[in-house]
């Protein structure tokens, strides 16, 4: 997964740059305040998701949602339900619109937090960011731009904030 278009812009394709100039080796390791925003970020994650499903299996055991067998029940299809039940009017009108919307950010930034919580993070040497790598060393040189995640730290922070409060 490459870092979606929206957030690609000068500063992300300079990284990308420097990126390219290091083996995953030379990269350098995260700090404590690096640490503390990714856990920060993950554990939010892991809340809202918790929440979620609580959310669901009350919903469903009020009759509101029905799920068959084949059904794959997870947090993406979760969402959609919830946006279907909230778009069908079960939440004041005047917090439609807005319920939506956190409930569409909470499924797209999903992917980040499985990221953060399952790829090698690195620091690239003498930036403020990170670099999210997923396979061997040698395969991640020659397939860079296909096996990695840039991420300015700036961005990270922001993402975090989202949720925060």
């Amino acid at each position: 997964m490459a870092l979606p278009s929206e957030y690609r812009n000068a500063r992300t394709e300079y990284l990308e740059l420097e990126a390219n100039k290091y083996q995953a080796n030379e990269l350098w390791n995260l700090t404590s305040e690096d640490f503390m925003l990714l856990g920060k970020y993950i554990q939010m994650y892991c809340f809202i998701e918790l929440n979620i499903h609580r959310l669901f299996n009350n919903l469903k055991s009020t009759g509101l949602f029905k799920t068959k067998s084949k059904d794959r029940v997870n947090v993406p299809y979760i969402l959609d339900k919830l946006i279907e039940l909230v778009s069908d009017n079960l939440v004041e009108s005047s917090k439609v619109d807005e319920t939506i919307d956190k409930l569409k950010e909470i499924k797209f930034r999903r992917d980040y937090r499985n990221i953060f919580a399952h790829w090698a993070a690195k620091r690239i040497p003498n930036e403020d960011g990170m670099i999210f790598l997923q396979v061997t060393p040698k395969i991640i040189k020659k397939h860079l731009r296909e096996k990695l995640i840039l991420v300015p730290l700036p961005m990270l922070f922001s993402m975090w904030q989202t949720f925060e409060g």
